[in-house]
């Protein structure tokens, strides 16, 4: 959060806004993602998977209240956040760009796809398969060290399915050598109809 503060700061936002994000997030953070309580509380329900919803008109702040949410779940111990980011790549970047800014100016921590492949300007970016690739050390040695990781994925088929395996072959399999759950955040940053209503296929 104190980075993202510390960008927030630097922006142009009145010292009324960033107030309003930080109690948003704040209350995001409580009431969502740590609303059922700690790990093995009997609110969470048997299957550990929980969702919820945040909804706010055009232009209200729903990325920048996304992001403090998204740092402060990191500062209280969330291992992995996923972005879903955009159907196109102009906004899956301009959603990354902001979140590497601001979320990453410390460069504590995983971010993938890499930086200096997201931000080097227009171009071929090669295939999801490599944008989404870690090794399974690199991987343990970040959970073991509690080096956050955090993916921002274009809401498009390969892109996810990229991303998921990465996550399933070199994060989910090691977990019995963790020794301590894994706590994972899925953000969805424009949950527009599009992308609610094609949820079911």
């Amino acid at each position: 959060w104190g980075c993202y503060e510390a960008a927030l700061l630097e922006g142009s936002l009145s010292p009324t806004a960033r107030q309003v994000i930080k109690i948003d997030s704040q209350y995001l953070l409580d009431q969502g993602v740590k609303g059922a309580g700690a790990a093995g509380s009997v609110a969470w329900p048997d299957s550990r998977f929980r969702s919820g919803l945040v909804m706010g008109a055009v232009q209200s702040g729903k990325t920048a209240s996304m992001l403090g949410l998204a740092a402060m779940s990191l500062d209280t111990g969330v291992d992995i956040v996923v972005v879903l980011a955009g159907t196109r790549i102009a906004l899956w970047r301009q959603t990354y760009e902001r979140l590497s800014e601001q979320l990453f100016a410390q460069k504590r921590g995983l971010l993938l796809p890499d930086p200096a492949r997201m931000l080097k300007g227009e171009g071929d970016l090669g295939t999801p398969q490599s944008l989404f690739n870690l090794s399974t050390a690199r991987v343990s040695r970040a959970l073991r060290e509690r080096e956050p990781l955090v993916l921002v994925v274009m809401k498009h088929g390969q892109h996810i399915r990229a991303a998921a395996k990465m996550l399933h072959e070199r994060a989910y399999r090691n977990l019995d050598a963790l020794g301590r759950p894994l706590h994972i955040l899925v953000l969805d940053d424009e949950a527009d109809d599009g992308s609610i209503l094609d949820a079911s296929v």
